[in-house]
């Protein structure tokens, strides 16, 4: 019998889209992400808390001891970093993900239905998604994760040995590491599929559905364990805040089509698209005459990750975007719902060449907003060299939305400059004082506990009008602020009283050092940063 169209394309297509998603990330010399700079200098931290050569790192900042989420990514990346450059070990860690997303995909695909194995296409289109730009690696890898743990359940969960038990178990506890919002989602999904699968599937000899529900209850013990001290660290009132955040129905129609938005406005069209051909593929296969549904389970999973999309808050406890989180969710569920069906091979093949053609179109409109936010950033590594190493750095913008000199929006709602001052913190050496990780206490490294008040915190990038008349750590404080970088994107700076106030503060306390330096075939005619050094700074 000879296999379909449809069947022998798909490994041609499969390997072809993963070498063909690795090209944006290494085709410029920095990924711009809004939080990558700065997992990257934390990562890079971990190896440099104890460097003779650098004893302000050690002044500064601390080893967390607490086991908490958000965790693997650093650990992989201060690995990596030990072999390559940081910015080779950030290309190295997403190249990671970006394979292990598909590869995951078709996986638990695989463990539905073999011969569905060309749907984990769809997939793709959703590597470059909105938290990969926001630089959320550890939420990005928890998603491969989400796939494998839920894929190996659905394989074994008929029968769960003490030895698959246990896999079940170190799986749940690298998504605890990962990211917290991965766990709760497989343990949603896994928490419904038990009694669905009772309800819809034929039965299956293995074990009893009780000893099936001890066996995944003694499997995530463990990491439950873990998040119930994670969340009772956490200050009471930041939980109460964050849970009290809600977001209207409205705006959650309206975010829904956006999961793919990171830079401009072609994004929404581009993600609205995606999901509508998700949506198309659906409905064409809820059709009785075109596919035969295996069981509900998949699908009525599918249907409560939407609906908990609606009335999830936004924030709970010390984690925010929970809403967006559930939806890229609810569509890698609906991917594997889709998988549950019985497709023909014409289906598939239309399913396949939609998926690659999103895909390539996806890649094509990323690489063009890579190559212009890469000139920027490769202009404010110009400032690296007038900096000394060992001393402390503050990186600032006029603008909260990077514009051009022209008043163009640079990117949003990406900001993809946000913490790009921690690029020239790592080159240089040097204690980045606005490392909001160090802060929030959750993440390998924390500020040592004299320097670390909030309150005590100089100037955030989100500071108000009223500075005070210098900028540097309060009297209680040691340390002094000995280079700052003022990132304007080539604009002007406005007359506003927030750029007035720090104009003045700069040319008070501060000696200009020079500004950056734009390539010979620069986007802007200004320069894009601006460098201020400490008066009396060696």
């Amino acid at each position: 019998m000879h296999a379909s169209p449809a069947r022998r394309l798909f490994p041609f297509l499969f390997w072809a889209l993963v070498v063909l998603s690795l090209v944006p990330l290494w085709a410029f010399r920095f990924f711009p992400s809004q939080d990558g700079p700065s997992h990257l200098y934390n990562a890079w931290l971990l190896l440099h808390l104890h460097d003779p050569a650098l004893p302000q790192i050690a002044h500064y900042y601390t080893l967390n001891t607490m086991p908490s989420p958000n965790w693997i990514t650093h650990l992989l990346l201060a690995g990596l970093m030990m072999v390559v450059q940081p910015l080779v070990a950030e290309k190295v860690l997403l190249s990671v993900y970006l394979v292990a997303l598909p590869l995951s995909a078709r996986y638990a695909i695989a463990s539905l239905r073999p011969s569905a194995a060309p749907l984990s296409l769809l997939v793709f289109p959703l590597a470059y998604n909105y938290f990969l730009h926001m630089g959320f690696y550890n939420f990005v890898f928890c998603l491969p994760l989400f796939l494998v743990t839920l894929g190996y359940y659905l394989r074994h969960g008929h029968r769960l040995t003490p030895g698959r038990t246990a896999a079940l178990s170190g799986l749940a506890l690298l998504l605890y590491f990962a990211h917290l919002s991965g766990l709760v989602m497989v343990i949603f999904a896994i928490g419904l599929h038990w009694p669905f699968g009772v309800v819809f599937r034929k039965a299956r000899s293995g074990a009893t559905p009780l000893r099936t529900f001890v066996s995944i209850f003694i499997a995530f013990l463990p990491s439950v364990i873990l998040t119930a001290i994670f969340l009772l660290r956490a200050p009471q009132a930041d939980v109460n805040a964050n849970i009290s955040e809600k977001m209207s129905l409205m705006d959650r129609l309206m975010f829904y089509p956006f999961s793919l938005v990171a830079y401009a406005k072609p994004d929404r069209i581009y993600s609205a698209a995606f999901l509508a051909a998700l949506l198309g593929i659906a409905v064409f296969a809820l059709r009785p005459r075109r596919a035969v549904r295996r069981d509900w389970s998949l699908p009525l999973i599918t249907l409560a990750a939407v609906l908990l999309s609606f009335v999830v808050p936004n924030n709970i406890s010390q984690g925010g975007f929970v809403f967006h989180r559930v939806v890229l969710f609810a569509m890698l569920l609906g991917i594997l719902a889709l998988a549950a069906m019985r497709w023909r091979p014409l289906a598939m093949l239309a399913i396949q060449l939609v998926a690659t053609a999103l895909t390539v179109a996806g890649y094509l409109l990323n690489a063009g907003h890579y190559r212009v936010v890469n000139q920027y950033l490769s202009e404010l590594s110009t400032l690296g060299p007038r900096i000394n190493s060992n001393h402390t750095l503050l990186y600032t913008e006029s603008n909260l939305i990077p514009q051009t000199a022209s008043g163009g929006v640079i990117a949003y709602p990406v900001n993809p400059f946000l913490h790009a001052g921690c690029y020239l913190a790592l080159d240089r050496g040097l204690v980045e004082i606005d490392n909001y990780e160090a802060i929030v206490g959750y993440f390998p490294v924390l500020f040592q506990s004299q320097l670390d008040p909030p309150s005590q915190r100089p100037l955030p990038n989100h500071n108000s009008d009223t500075l005070p008349p210098r900028i540097t750590f309060p009297p209680t404080v040691p340390g002094t602020v000995d280079y700052v970088v003022f990132f304007t994107g080539g604009a002007s700076i406005g007359p506003t009283d927030r750029n007035n106030a720090l104009q003045r503060q700069f040319e008070t306390s501060f000696t200009a050092a020079g500004d950056s330096t734009p390539p010979s075939q620069s986007i802007e005619f200004n320069p894009v940063a601006r460098l201020y050094q400490a008066k009396g700074n060696p």
